[in-house]
């Protein structure tokens, strides 16, 4: 495939009527009216009409999703734009966005999306936390601000094993429940702790013992021999493939 970007591209030019016959041509310039004249037929607005009320800070950086708007995109001016426009149209007229606007419209997707991605690897659901992947990589999700995210929810996994075989070896035997809520783990909603339980039994005291190293490996390669885009994606990648069902080696129980 062979694309010219050009900036003139004169129609009575014998180069321009030979790849008009064999190739497709696109004027990259917005719609002009009829006839002779080259105004702009419907000329875009210049100003998005969006306000923002009040916001706590806090509400920005919290779990639920605010913190998609306001982490990463202000240094990405063309998104931000887009997500201002996004407002504007579901916002009703002359309204202000609040946070829960800013959370449901643009961020709410993204932190679920995220959390849904780590209980996924966790309970060793591979399809599942690539299409989370996935999805979060094509809207413009940073891969470091992925694994940022993704290593915290683990991490309380790798704690919880730590703080049980800590107990082994001390001679006393402590519930995964209680390992878990020392770790960081909180049963809301109701029936979250049980799930980790699950999550964490099927990971195995093998790999769940082994996720600070995979991290910290991941984190230095995502920052180092893997920083671009597409080898930053195969990292993350590999580490849901160990993560995977069918990985598991050990046949102890956690």
């Amino acid at each position: 495939m062979l694309i010219l970007e050009v900036d003139d591209w004169p129609a009575n030019t014998r180069l321009y009527k030979a790849l008009d016959q064999s190739g497709l041509q696109i004027e990259c310039r917005p719609p002009q009216k009829k006839g002779k004249s080259k105004d702009i037929d419907e000329p875009a607005p210049r100003e998005v009409d969006c306000r923002l009320g009040p916001v706590a800070p806090s509400s920005w950086t919290d779990e639920r999703g605010c913190a998609a708007f306001a982490r990463s995109h202000w240094a990405n001016v063309g998104l931000l734009d887009q997500n201002l426009a996004k407002l504007a149209l579901l916002v009703p007229p002359g309204g202000k966005a609040s946070a829960d606007d800013v959370q449901e419209i643009i961020g709410g997707w993204r932190g679920k999306s995220i959390f849904e991605l780590a209980d996924a690897a966790a309970a060793g659901e591979t399809s599942a936390a690539l299409t989370q992947l996935d999805r979060l990589l094509h809207a413009g999700e940073h891969p470091l601000a992925v694994i940022g995210s993704l290593s915290w929810s683990l991490r309380r996994y790798a704690a919880a094993t730590r703080l049980y075989q800590q107990a082994e070896r001390a001679g006393r035997k402590i519930p995964l429940r209680e390992a878990l809520t020392q770790a960081g783990f909180r049963d809301w909603p109701v029936g979250s702790i049980a799930a980790a339980e699950k999550r964490l039994q099927q990971l195995g005291r093998h790999r769940a013992g082994n996720l600070y190293r995979w991290l910290l490996e991941l984190d230095l390669s995502l920052k180092g021999s893997h920083s671009p885009d597409d080898r930053a994606r195969w990292e993350l990648e590999q580490l849901l493939l160990r993560l995977a069902k069918a990985q598991r080696r050990d046949h102890a129980s956690t």
